[in-house]
């Protein structure tokens, strides 16, 4: 991969004032009697547990900030930059590929902001089309060249954190359905590289349930109720040992370089993605979670115990978004059938064919239409390029 050698953080101890609102204290439910030589050994970890320092600064990292959706080759390009191989992480390996209107310097800004080599920095020349215009690849908009997203630190970094794990589930030829819940790694812990040009990438891909490509991050809360109702989605789903980690973010043993920790609605702010209710009290962090920083394991049977009337809570509302699930898909597969008879109608009726048609056209009009921007730009008209009118609206801002 393509070594990114600027750099890429800046710390800081100021507060995140417009982001985040204060976290409340969370208190960690008693635990039930045990033995005496237990307590002796909690009571000397409880004691490392409270010497360590519990003021984490906060860091911001730097991002190239990209819109959060990817335009069809087949729209007009309103941007001046865009990133366009950025399905997987071995589309980087070689550095990343850029499409650019003439003119622009952005493929420029990123070689010298990253110390990307030029070589890896390709300007992506779009593919001829019938008509002999160029046409624009798709990809995503390169909105920032330079951005930042603070982690978790100060008053702002919540200090117990829980994470809902599992041991995996069986199918009903017996087999393993679903593999055990990563612990304290992320799935793509070792795997994936991150850097400023991708990061944005992964982390939408993380917040997209049906993405299963591997993830650099862990989701955890720091909301019991949440915790609790997770644990009883794996416990009426059959999922085996399902149980809690309570985890100390400002353990010594917590490498904040390596495992940085980021507020899920502050990344949602910032890159401007869809803000769901699951996103609430949960945070992302960073490859992985030291072992040590777990101090506390809360099986299945002791969350019943311990927590009573939360767990039957949980379990009333998972009952309930399971049953919206279901109605959901219900409806979804009538809209398929509707949306089949409709298509067999339109084919019998002619219809369909004539609707093809027009989409044939209207991508020739937008070949044209290419075509005749690139003619302007380089002024191959015969008139002054300044003929070609303003910069159209939403062209790409580069520097903050």
């Amino acid at each position: 991969m393509a070594s990114f050698t600027a750099q890429s953080s800046e710390h800081t101890t100021a507060p995140q004032s417009e982001d985040l609102e204060p976290t409340t204290g969370i208190v960690v439910p008693p635990s039930p009697a045990k033995n005496e030589e237990t307590a002796s050994t909690e009571s000397e970890d409880a004691d490392d547990y409270m010497s360590i320092n519990t003021m984490v600064p906060v860091e911001h990292v730097v991002i190239m900030r990209l819109g959060p959706t990817e335009v069809d080759k087949y729209d007009v390009p309103e941007h001046d930059a865009y990133l366009v191989n950025h399905s997987d992480n071995e589309g980087l390996r070689e550095g990343p590929t850029i499409w650019e209107k003439e003119g622009s310097t952005i493929t420029a800004q990123i070689t010298a902001t990253y110390a990307v080599p030029f070589k890896s920095v390709t300007k992506k020349r779009s593919p001829v089309g019938d008509d002999g215009s160029r046409l624009f690849p798709g990809g995503r908009p390169i909105l920032l060249v330079k951005s930042t997203i603070p982690t978790c630190g100060g008053q702002y970094r919540p200090r117990l954190l829980m994470r809902v794990v599992h041991e995996g589930r069986k199918g009903r030829n017996g087999d393993m359905k679903d593999g055990p819940a990563p612990s304290t790694k992320a799935r793509g812990h070792g795997v994936v590289s991150l850097n400023p040009i991708n990061r944005q990438i992964f982390m939408q891909k993380h917040f997209t349930w049906s993405c299963h490509q591997l993830s650099p991050f862990l989701s955890v809360t720091d909301s019991w109720k949440t915790a609790m109702i997770r644990l009883a989605s794996f416990f009426q789903h059959g999922f085996i040992n399902p149980k809690i980690l309570v985890i100390d973010s400002t353990h010594r043993s917590w490498d904040h370089d390596q495992s940085k920790l980021f507020n899920a609605a502050v990344v949602i702010k910032r890159l401007h993605l869809r803000w769901r209710e699951w996103h609430r009290n949960e945070y992302l962090v960073e490859s992985s979670i030291p072992e040590e920083s777990i101090i506390r394991t809360m099986s299945l049977e002791e969350a019943k115990m311990v927590l009573p009337d939360l767990f039957a809570t949980a379990i009333q509302i998972r009952t309930r978004m399971d049953q919206k699930n279901e109605e959901l898909r219900e409806y979804l597969a009538n809209q398929r059938e509707r949306g089949v008879e409709m298509r067999k109608k339109l084919k019998s009726l002619g219809i369909l064919d004539k609707l093809k048609s027009e989409r044939r056209k209207h991508r020739g009009k937008i070949r044209k239409l290419h075509a005749a921007v690139a003619a302007a730009a380089a002024g191959d008209d015969g008139g002054d390029s300044a003929a070609a009118g303003p910069a159209p609206a939403g062209s790409t801002t580069v520097a903050e």
